[in-house]
């Protein structure tokens, strides 16, 4: 090679790397970008998301403690949940298997049904300050502890359960439904206090037609604001219900104390879920619990465990 053709590709190699480097540096650039823009906008949404969070508990303070609250419920239940996922793990192992021609059996909703007993004071306690729909003297009663902004409870009031066990069993069995405060979704308290105003203006008559309304027409939105609060008072008019007194009860809060105390019942009962429905045989004191929106058959199963004793 000539000196002058050594001169001239000279020139051309350093170029080349030159346009290399050039390349290489804004691919970094654009990865860096990239990285950089993902990164304030999953913290952007991140804070955004939190944000709405701590609105629905009064903040950021009130956040934490539900959070350690639940924490502590949760690890304080570890044992029962153990036992819950063994038991359906053994029922779910002894199942019959059945050919692709037939039908199988839904095996996505297990509920532990396990046999548990009361006392006579416990059994006298939790029906002290309810109402009892259909018949008082009946061998089962079920009692739904229950949230009227819970989507799982909606569905369970939509799915006609109980009024469809009330048709299969007649005088057998009764019904005791209880607000109670699981999850702090924003309106529950307030319409809570209502529903138990409704009852005692109205008794149980009111007190259910006015739960059912607040059931089927909640919109069970993730808000909690599927009732707006200003639609209690015309609600209650709608159904007849004595409207000056039962304005007079929910400003006074005069069913606060009742609502506590159905709270503190299922926290002692291990309800652990909502809805949660409590079987009782009110001849033996033995009760079984679902807990849960779930289908028919299974509190047939559970009801059936216990009447037959």
């Amino acid at each position: 090679m000539t000196e002058e053709n050594k001169n001239t590709t000279a020139p051309k190699v350093e170029k080349k790397k030159e346009m290399k480097c050039i390349v290489i540096a804004l691919l970094v650039v654009s990865i860096l970008s990239n990285i950089a823009s993902a990164w304030y906008f999953s913290n952007s949404n991140f804070e955004k998301i939190m944000a709405n969070e701590y609105s629905k508990y009064g903040w950021k303070a009130n956040y934490e403690l539900a959070n350690e609250a639940q924490s502590i419920q949760i690890a304080s239940q570890i044992d029962q949940i153990k036992q819950y996922i063994d038991q359906n793990k053994k029922a779910t192992n002894t199942e019959t298997k059945t050919t692709d021609t037939t039908k199988t059996e839904d095996t996505t909703s297990k509920t532990n049904t396990e046999v548990k007993k009361l006392s006579a004071e416990e059994i006298t306690s939790i029906k002290k300050d309810a109402y009892i729909e259909w018949n008082k003297d009946a061998k089962i009663t079920l009692v739904e502890y229950t949230d009227p902004e819970c989507p799982y409870c909606i569905r369970q009031a939509r799915s006609w359960v109980i009024e469809e066990l009330k048709k299969d069993y007649g005088d057998q069995v009764n019904n005791i439904l209880k607000p109670f405060k699981a999850v702090p979704h924003k309106n529950a308290d307030a319409e809570s206090i209502a529903i138990l105003c409704a009852w005692k203006v109205g008794w149980v008559k009111a007190y259910s037609s006015y739960y059912s309304y607040l059931f089927k027409n909640n919109s069970g939105s993730n808000d909690g604001e599927g009732i707006k609060l200003d639609q209690l008072t015309p609600i209650a008019k709608e159904l007849k219900i004595d409207t000056k007194k039962f304005q007079a009860c929910y400003d006074a809060k005069d069913t606060l104390s009742t609502y506590q105390s159905y709270t503190t019942e299922w926290t002692k009962l291990w309800v652990e879920w909502t809805p949660g429905t409590v079987i009782i045989n009110n001849e033996t004191w033995e009760y079984t619990l679902i807990a849960w929106a779930f289908p028919k058959a299974d509190f047939v199963k559970a009801i059936d465990k216990l009447l037959w004793k």
